[in-house]
């Protein structure tokens, strides 16, 4: 019995902490270093790969993002270091992992609300 009580009086908890959790980033968030690392891929200037590496590194420690995410977050951060050379395979790389960000990262989608309604007179 004391086993079971201490059980039910844990299980408030992540509910608790999961309020107390910085809000998803928003999907501005993730186009914004999607195209500063576009940028970065181009240019291969400090002035357009540090807002990228900066932005990435940033988001690196939030703790809603999956591991998925910052596997691309990751990879934006190693490949927007300046190079003396712009190599294909760079830019490539960089560009992958821009359109990956979007597709990856994207905030999670909300359930819509039923009404408890049929939307058509065919369902039940």
């Amino acid at each position: 019995m004391l086993r079971l009580t201490a059980l039910l009086l844990c299980l408030p908890l992540p509910a608790a902490l999961a309020d107390e959790l910085p809000a998803y980033p928003g999907n501005a968030v993730f186009r914004q270093l999607q195209l500063a690392a576009q940028d970065c891929g181009r240019e291969n200037n400090s002035a357009t790969c540090t807002p990228a590496r900066d932005q990435a590194d940033r988001l690196m420690d939030h703790p809603r993002l999956p591991a998925a995410c910052k596997d691309v977050l990751w990879e934006i951060r190693e490949g927007s270091q300046v190079t003396t050379l712009n190599s294909y395979t760079r830019r490539e790389a960089l560009n992958r992992a821009a359109g990956d960000l979007m597709a990856i990262c994207r905030a999670p989608a909300k359930p819509t609300p039923s009404t408890g309604k049929p939307s058509s007179p065919f369902q039940r």
